[in-house]
């Protein structure tokens, strides 16, 4: 009797998580054309409207599938040992219902940072959100 609870209560876990959504409210892309060049490499925290005027550039992502699609990727994300330069091109916002806010660090084709953290590269998800915004 125990172990049919134990695997029936397992099951409604394994259910309920998988189709939970990401909770995700809003993204938004801040991002610098395809192909900028600067004379020194820009860091997360510079990629602001009021630092580069009129070359940045914003776009609010409020598709539910799409939100999804992008939250799944960043549920993937691995922590990196790499220690690079990175020169990001790409600032994405992320809020969340129920949990605070995600800042996602791109550089235009390698280099991924969220939340100060270094992680692995994710082709996919910097197809996904360079074709929303390119």
């Amino acid at each position: 009797m125990q172990k049919s609870i134990f695997i029936i209560l397992s099951c409604f876990f394994t259910i309920s998580c998988a189709n939970r959504k990401t909770e995700i409210t809003q993204i938004k892309v801040f991002y610098l054309p395809q192909g900028t060049t600067t004379d020194i490499p820009i860091q997360c925290n510079q990629l602001y409207p009021s630092l580069f005027e009129e070359d940045l550039m914003k776009k609010v992502i409020s598709s539910q599938i799409t939100q999804d699609q992008i939250g799944n990727r960043l549920n993937q994300l691995s922590d990196s040992d790499e220690d690079i330069d990175m020169d990001v091109r790409m600032r994405i916002m992320i809020s969340y219902k129920s949990r605070s806010n995600d800042t996602l660090c791109l550089g235009e084709y390698f280099g991924t940072v969220l939340n100060g953290k270094r992680k692995n590269d994710d082709r996919e998800l910097r197809d996904l959100i360079k074709g929303l915004i390119y």
